[in-house]
């Protein structure tokens, strides 16, 4: 009896390793991408931290699922990123979870100061200051979670205009 039980233990931590397998696999290849280069686009063009890097892939496996991830064609059948995915077609539940994890992972607002400040000149810090100020973390939430449903959000929206004054209001009051 003791020996069919070792056996059924040692089965079943072969099956539970078998399906980490690919999860693993995926969060190595997910983290690979997001460190790749100076920026990419899962990150808003920002460089992630290896901090960020674990947290994105975990995220996107742990919340959405291999499977998932695949279905939506953000992952290829040899769990790579695939850097041509624009999802538009994701279940509401699951583009929450995704729009969490970004916005959870990811310095927002370095991401937008950076995605704001033209060439190599840096925003003003009042730009910067206005642009924290408007960013919305749980509209930020929102807004992504529409786009991968393929929809907009009002809330976004607003908060993307705001960020545009903030830029705008400096480059054409002309401070110097």
């Amino acid at each position: 009896m003791k020996k069919m039980a070792a056996v059924l233990c040692a089965a079943a931590l072969t099956l539970t390793a078998c399906g980490n397998g690919d999860d693993d696999k995926a969060k190595e290849n997910i983290k690979a991408a997001v460190l790749e280069e100076d920026g990419t686009e899962l990150t808003g063009g920002t460089k992630p931290t290896e901090e960020q890097a674990d947290c994105i892939s975990n995220g996107m496996v742990d919340e959405v699922g291999v499977e998932k991830l695949q279905e939506y064609d953000l992952l290829n059948a040899d769990l790579e990123i695939n850097e041509e995915a624009d999802p538009t077609d994701m279940e509401q539940g699951d583009a929450d979870a995704l729009a969490a994890v970004f916005v959870d992972c990811i310095d927002v607002e370095k991401m937008f100061a950076t995605q704001f400040s033209s060439g190599e000149e840096e925003l003003p810090a009042e730009a910067q200051d206005c642009i924290k100020e408007a960013i919305d973390e749980d509209a930020m939430k929102a807004g992504l979670s529409a786009s991968f449903q393929g929809e907009e959000d009002e809330d976004f929206n607003a908060m993307r205009e705001e960020m545009l004054a903030c830029v705008m209001g400096d480059i054409g009051g002309g401070a110097e």
